[in-house]
């Protein structure tokens, strides 16, 4: 009974310094209601000041250009002059020639250059630009002449630009949807195994030095620009292609 009684009397104690707490917070009342009236007003001013700050940054913001967005289109023009690639957004192999593995840079333009190291670049290797490559235009050195399986499954590549292929293997063009522009040179001999299956309208140029063309499938929207009386023209007539002399 007596330690009923002791815990009772501890209980009422602690309840009476809580009741007392309420209180002196119920007398200090006004003065605390101030002090934070107070501090809630030097906050509204910060936070307008800074609201002001972010307007002006924002205005600053849309005075910037906006850099143009990852599917925006490009043009011949862009490709033939822009500037050549650094070695360095190349992963290679060097010798007596350079062998370019892939490329590894973020410039959706690449302009392979005619020689790294001082050593002559002759080869692409398959698949060098192809999956999830963000490479929309590709010019390549005279010293490349064979690509094959280059831009299998590339869905951005649109244009194609080479100085000295001879030939363009099989799978080189397969899956570009966005494909609007090849020009491989004046040497080219052989193009096989392509698809030319494309959403835009597709001009590819074929010179007169072409004698064999097998690829098996082409888009209705595709012209062939070639020289009068060339294979190419008789290759576009057979197979209802559109043909430019050219």
């Amino acid at each position: 009974m007596k330690k009923i009684i002791t815990i009772m009397a501890v209980l009422a104690v602690m309840t009476s310094f809580a009741a007392c707490g309420d209180k002196k917070d119920e007398k200090g009342n006004d003065s605390s209601s101030k002090q934070v009236a107070a501090e809630n007003n030097d906050d509204a001013e910060d936070n307008a000041d800074d609201d002001g700050e972010n307007t002006a940054d924002a205005d600053d913001d849309d005075d910037e250009q906006e850099p143009a967005a990852d599917d925006s289109p490009i043009t011949v023009d862009d490709v033939l002059n822009h500037p050549e690639t650094p070695a360095e957004d190349f992963e290679y192999r060097d010798g007596d020639f350079v062998v370019i593995e892939r490329y590894i840079g973020t410039d959706p333009i690449v302009v392979i250059p005619e020689q790294i190291n001082g050593h002559p670049v002759t080869v692409v290797n398959a698949n060098g630009f192809n999956l999830d490559s963000k490479v929309k235009g590709a010019l390549f050195p005279s010293g490349v002449t064979e690509l094959d399986g280059t831009f299998n499954n590339n869905e951005v590549v649109q244009i194609v630009i080479a100085k000295g292929v001879e030939k363009a293997g099989e799978y080189t063009f397969i899956g570009n949807p966005c494909l609007k522009y090849v020009d491989l040179g004046p040497n080219l001999i052989e193009l096989i195994g392509n698809q030319f299956i494309t959403d835009e309208e597709l001009e590819i140029h074929i010179p007169e030095s072409t004698t064999e063309i097998d690829s098996y499938m082409w888009e209705e929207k595709t012209t062939i620009v070639g020289a009068a009386g060339s294979y190419a023209e008789t290759f576009a007539n057979e197979n209802g292609i559109k043909f430019e002399v050219g």
